[in-house]
């Protein structure tokens, strides 16, 4: 199930036109394919409060069973803050939420380090949003 987030205010005034659109991925540590489920269920949910807590601009995202598409509107000089929030706020809920996760992964990590990010141009938005929402069926999940 992809999802989209609608509504989201943005801010007013100075450096508002710096910010871009990008699509990140970040994979779970060692591509382990644990998302499924109950614990994918528990990251939408988990994605769903950072991204209502921190104010963040996500336009997309989907969950596969080993990594995550992100589609969200920052600075390119905020972006790494964004990914490394989502990223930290995510895998320390997640281990709080499922503790024995940590012994089944053999690791402390949930996630791998850094992440892959492509600026989006304005005239690509729609087709990055339609291979966002076509992962599930390209991965052969649905």
């Amino acid at each position: 199930m992809n999802t989209r987030i609608t509504g989201v205010s943005r801010p007013e005034g100075r450096g508002w036109e710096m910010e871009k659109l990008f699509h990140c991925t970040f994979s779970t540590y060692r591509r382990t394919k644990i998302f499924l489920g109950d614990l994918e269920e528990e990251l939408r949910k988990v994605f769903a409060q950072i991204i209502c807590e921190k104010g963040y601009d996500v336009s997309s995202y989907e969950i596969m069973p080993d990594h995550v598409h992100l589609l969200v509107r920052t600075s390119r000089e905020n972006l790494s803050k964004v990914m490394s929030m989502v990223k930290g706020i995510s895998a320390r809920r997640i281990f709080q939420a499922f503790p024995d996760l940590r012994l089944d992964m053999g690791s402390n990590h949930l996630w791998t380090s850094g992440y892959h990010a492509l600026e989006v141009s304005e005239g690509k938005i729609q087709r990055v949003l339609g291979y966002i929402a076509q992962q599930k069926r390209r991965g052969g999940l649905i």
